[in-house]
């Protein structure tokens, strides 16, 4: 018996096959171009000598927070050559309110980390460069520009992100 004959004997199975394969084909497409469910990342980087040296703890800390002794502030890396040399472009700190309001929805059952940190105002985020002594409020021109990193040759750093 042909190849065939067997694929008329069991039409069933091969058009149940044939879909399945499809499905999986439709899936795979779907998820390379709109991506799985977005994930948060589990960590983040955070310095507590002013950006001269970074660690990764949990990101959902709340910066600030004592460690070994220090304040320890978000860091955000950049990088101007595609992540082989890597430097803190700038820090991210809660103000006081800000902190209390994430802490005690972390201890409620009844709120997230995301409902709260929705509602909070940008101001509520203060950003700053390494070496400068000036916390600024998120969402402020002046913000804006601590946040635009650049690279020696002018163009824009890329962020580095825990992988």
């Amino acid at each position: 018996m042909g190849w065939r004959e067997k694929l008329n004997q069991h039409g069933g199975l091969v058009t149940l096959g044939a879909v399945a394969v499809a499905g999986i084909a439709v899936l795979v497409v779907w998820l390379t171009l709109f991506g799985g469910p977005a994930a948060e990342p589990a960590q983040a980087y955070f310095t507590s000598d002013d950006g001269q040296t970074y660690f990764t703890g949990a990101y959902h800390r709340f910066p600030p927070f004592e460690h070994e002794g220090g304040e320890a502030v978000r860091a955000y890396l950049f990088t101007c050559d595609g992540g082989e040399n890597q430097f803190v472009g700038y820090l991210q700190k809660y103000t006081p309110e800000a902190r209390q309001a994430l802490e005690a929805a972390e201890a409620s059952e009844s709120r997230t980390f995301t409902d709260v940190l929705e509602e909070l105002p940008l101001r509520a985020m203060l950003v700053k460069r390494p070496g400068d002594g000036r916390w600024v409020p998120r969402g402020t021109p002046e913000a804006e520009r601590v946040r635009r990193v650049g690279c020696p040759d002018g163009s824009r750093a890329r962020v580095v992100l825990i992988r």
